[in-house]
C-alpha cells in the first residue's frame, strides 16, 4: 500500500500553527500589559487569567463530551485577546482606590464591587453574539461548526469573568504590598522608557484629533465659500428652471 495523501499531516500542521498563534498572541498581550501597567506582579496576576480560563474551558468541553479540534482551537485563539479585558478593568480600579488612600483589602473589595456589573454586562454582550448563531440555525452541520467555534470562546470569556471578579482581587490583596526601595529606584529609572508607548499613543491620538478638526474646519469654510458663490446665482437658476418648465409645458400642448 502506498499512501497518496495523509490528512493527519495537514491536521498536525494546522494545530501547530494555531498553537503558535495562540502562544504569540498571549505573549504580546502580556508584553503590552507590562508596558502600560509597569508593575511586574500586577502584570503576572492579570496574565494568569489567560491559562486559567483556557484550561477550564477545555476541561468543561472535554467532560461535556466535546472534542479538541481545529475549530475549538480557533475559538480559544480568538478569545485570548479578550481574556484579560475584565482583569485589566478590575485591577486598574483597585489600584486607583489604593492610590487614593484605601487599604489593599478595602481597595480590592470596593474596586471589584464598583466595576463588577460593568464587566459582567460587557462579557455578556460578547457571549450573546454567538449563542443565537449556535442554537437558532436549522442546519445541523452549521450548528455543529459554530458550536465547536463559539462554545469554547464563550466558556473562556465566562471563566475570565470569574477570575476577574473572584480570584484576582484576592491575589492582588495578597501581592499588592509596597515594592522594595531598590525596585522603586529601578522603576523610576525605567519609567521614561516604559512610558514611551503611552506617550506615543497620546501623540497619535492628538494628531488624529487635530487632523480631524482641521478637516472639519476646511469643509465648513469650503461650504461657506461655495454658498457665497452660489447665492447670487439663485435667482438666475430659479428663472432658468421656470423657463425650462414653461418650455416643456408649451411643447406638451
Amino acid at each position: 500500500f502506498l499512501p497518496l495523501w495523509n490528512q493527519g499531516e495537514v491536521i498536525e500542521s494546522s494545530l501547530a500553527q494555531q498553537r503558535s498563534t495562540a502562544v504569540g498572541g498571549g505573549g504580546l498581550a502580556v508584553l503590552v500589559l507590562l508596558l502600560f501597567l509597569r508593575r511586574l506582579r500586577l502584570t503576572l496576576a492579570v496574565a494568569l487569567s489567560i491559562p486559567f480560563s483556557v484550561i477550564l474551558a477545555v476541561a468543561v468541553s472535554y467532560f461535556g463530551g466535546g472534542t479538541f479540534n481545529l475549530l475549538t482551537m480557533c475559538g480559544i485563539t480568538l478569545a485570548i485577546g479578550m481574556l484579560v479585558d475584565n482583569s485589566i478593568v478590575v485591577i486598574e480600579n483597585i489600584e486607583r482606590l489604593r492610590a487614593a488612600g484605601l487599604s489593599q483589602r478595602a481597595a480590592a473589595i470596593q474596586g471589584t464591587r464598583e466595576v463588577g456589573l460593568a464587566v459582567t454586562l460587557s462579557t455578556l454582550t460578547t457571549i450573546v453574539v454567538f449563542l443565537p448563531v449556535i442554537f437558532m440555525t436549522r442546519n445541523p452541520i452549521i450548528a455543529k461548526m459554530f458550536a465547536e467555534l463559539g462554545l469554547p470562546l464563550c466558556l473562556a470569556l465566562a471563566f475570565s469573568l470569574l477570575a476577574a471578579l473572584v480570584f484576582l482581587p484576592v491575589l492582588v490583596a495578597r501581592l499588592g504590598t509596597a515594592r522594595p526601595p531598590a525596585v522603586e529606584r529601578a522603576a523610576a529609572l525605567g519609567a521614561p522608557l516604559l512610558g514611551l508607548p503611552a506617550r506615543a499613543l497620546a501623540l497619535l491620538a492628538g494628531g488624529l484629533r487635530a487632523a480631524g478638526h482641521g478637516l472639519l474646519v476646511g469643509l465648513n469654510r469650503g461650504s461657506r465659500v461655495l454658498l457665497a458663490l452660489l447665492a447670487p446665482l439663485r435667482w438666475v437658476l430659479a428663472a432658468g428652471a421656470v423657463g425650462l418648465a414653461a418650455l416643456a409645458g408649451t411643447r406638451a400642448w
